[in-house]
């Protein structure tokens, strides 16, 4: 309950001015919450635990042993993975909770020291020889399985990103700046994965499998597909075509933000129409004083924008 609310039973005459400023008063008592930074520290804590274990490895690696090494991570990630199998819960379609705030932790840690000791044994003893996409493969099909089986949502954003590194994408923003996404199988691969991964999302969603897995599925999946458009765009022929796949997915995913109220997906889809935009302005020839004009313009629409979001969520 915020005060903006309580604000608005007062205007419509559903409690009393006494019972406003008891709440007011009750709210102003109450403790703060401390659920989310502790979350956060607990996250970091086990990203620092496993990448200590990792930096402890290297620099110890010809005092300790091959083998001594890969016993303790295989040892220490079969606990993480028997902990979590011990004290699950029954599987379900909807969203689960475990009691204990150490599950997720726990199997998050597993997770990263499965990942540890598979490229250990791989960089060590070539355990798939030259086969390297079975590497990222493994891990991918292990993580998505976990993800769903125990319902965390770390492990799955994990179980993507070794899929995209298995069929060889690893897109951001400053691959585009660096021109590394510049082949054209490597932007079709990278769009056919983003669409796999919107309509994996979508399906998920509509059999009402894991609903709350959607945001990932759809966040990865519409950054990819946008980041391959830009690509598209910038560096092979026909940008045009692109242009228009890129602003048809921004429609989509809008209409999207729109349906659920989200404003990181409205800002995301806004910000790459943007960029599409701009560059379409320009590539028809735009003057040095129309451009001028555009980027005022332009910025006129970004503040009424993050002023009235707002009404456009259908928020108030």
């Amino acid at each position: 309950m915020n005060k903006y609310f309580i604000d608005q039973l007062v205007a419509g005459n559903y409690i009393t001015g006494d019972q406003h400023e008891k709440i007011k008063d009750w709210l102003n008592k109450a403790p703060f919450s401390l659920h989310w930074e502790l979350r956060t520290l607990l996250y970091a804590g086990v990203v620092l635990l496993a990448s200590g274990i990792g930096i402890l490895i290297y620099d110890n690696i010809d005092t300790i042993g091959h083998v001594t090494i890969i016993l303790i991570i295989a040892a220490l990630c079969s606990y993480c993975f028997y902990y979590c199998f011990k004290n699950k819960l029954p599987f379900s379609k909807l969203q689960t909770k475990h009691e204990s705030p150490l599950f997720d932790y726990v199997l998050l840690l597993g997770s990263l020291l499965f990942l540890t000791l598979e490229g250990y044994l791989q960089f060590k003893y070539t355990l798939f020889g030259t086969h390297y996409g079975l590497a990222t493969l493994i891990p991918a099909l292990v993580f998505i399985f976990l993800a769903y089986y125990f319902d965390h949502a770390g492990v799955l954003s994990m179980g993507i990103t070794a899929l995209s590194a298995f069929v060889g994408i690893t897109v951001s923003p400053g691959m585009i700046l660096r021109n590394e996404l510049s082949e054209q199988s490597l932007i079709y691969t990278g769009a056919a994965l983003a669409v796999f991964l919107i309509g994996t999302g979508y399906v998920l969603k509509v059999q009402d499998i894991k609903r709350h897995f959607t945001f990932i599925y759809y966040n990865f999946g519409f950054h990819m597909y946008f980041l391959c458009m830009l690509a598209g765009i910038f560096t092979l022929g026909l940008p045009f075509i692109y242009f228009a796949l890129l602003i048809v997915g921004c429609a989509l995913l809008m209409r999207y933000a729109i349906f659920e109220k989200s404003f990181y997906f409205l800002l995301i889809s806004v910000i790459y129409a943007y960029i599409g935009i701009t560059w379409a302005i320009f590539e028809m020839g735009m003057g040095y004083m129309l451009g001028l004009y555009y980027f005022v313009f332009s910025c006129i629409l970004v503040i009424w924008f993050f002023l009235n979001y707002k009404k456009l969520l259908k928020l108030k």
